[in-house]
């Protein structure tokens, strides 16, 4: 970019989308019409998100508030004077490169906003468990590493879903563990510990209850978003274990 001092805008794209028609004069309208916007990005929706449930959760997971957005995604149009005031990406990061973007341009005053417009499409290509389980992890890895990264300044949604995971996935089934051995000796039946699972089936059920829909399959999501816990807290763990040892970052592929 430094070779092309005449452009304004960038379109970051991941390998596995297509960009709508539309879209980069929709963007670029936006940012031209908002200068304190550094970046925006609108609708991205899965290519067959029908295919598995899997590819349904991505697409839900792409549908976010319309609005002033904490970050984006891999896909969305980028001011180049912004994006080259903070370094551009990190490229030492094995995922969540983006929110780590978001935070660095957002602490230099610009802002990242989510629009009405079709952005793009997706293809998740998740068909089978173990695919879906490789990529909670993967997730569960980035969001350690970005909150060990920036500490305090890290985004308030990714602390809020970090603390979610390691409570639901490392320190509650540590105390199912833990509980029978520790208090066994004062009475505590071994049978009582199936009475701490109740939480997770509340869990599951407030998350089936939230994501009823027409032909929705609200009781497969909300059994993942459960699962999908104790996949991202082995994520948090492997990203501990590698600052541990001291050994550089691999990159965790789910396709």
């Amino acid at each position: 970019m430094s070779l092309h001092n005449g452009i304004d805008y960038i379109q970051t794209v991941d390998g596995d989308c297509v960009i709508s028609p539309e879209w980069v004069d929709i963007a670029a309208g936006f940012l031209q019409a908002n200068e304190n916007v550094a970046t925006v990005f609108g609708r991205l929706r899965e290519q067959r998100p029908n295919d598995s449930v899997y590819n349904r959760l991505c697409d839900n997971e792409w549908n976010v508030p319309l609005g002033e957005a904490e970050s984006c995604g891999g896909i969305a149009m980028h001011r180049v004077e912004a994006f080259l005031s903070v370094g551009g990406f990190n490229e030492t990061l094995i995922a969540g490169e983006e929110p780590d973007l978001c935070l660095r341009l957002k602490a230099r005053g610009w802002s990242v906003w989510r629009i009405d417009a079709e952005m793009g499409t997706h293809d998740a290509a998740i068909l089978r468990f173990d695919q879906w389980w490789r990529r909670s992890v993967r997730a569960g890895f980035a969001y350690t590493e970005h909150l060990w990264r920036h500490r305090g300044g890290s985004l308030a949604a990714w602390k809020r879903q970090t603390a979610r995971f390691l409570f639901w996935g490392l320190i509650w089934p540590t105390f199912m563990v833990t509980a029978p051995i520790l208090f066994f000796g004062m009475g505590w039946p071994l049978s009582g510990t199936m009475y701490l699972l109740i939480p997770y089936v509340m869990q599951f059920l407030r998350i089936w209850h939230r994501g009823r829909a027409p032909q929705s399959p609200a009781i497969r999501l909300a059994a993942l978003a459960v699962i999908g816990k104790f996949a991202e807290a082995l994520g948090a763990l492997k990203f501990g274990t590698t600052l541990l040892l001291n050994r550089r970052s691999k990159i965790i592929e789910y396709k």
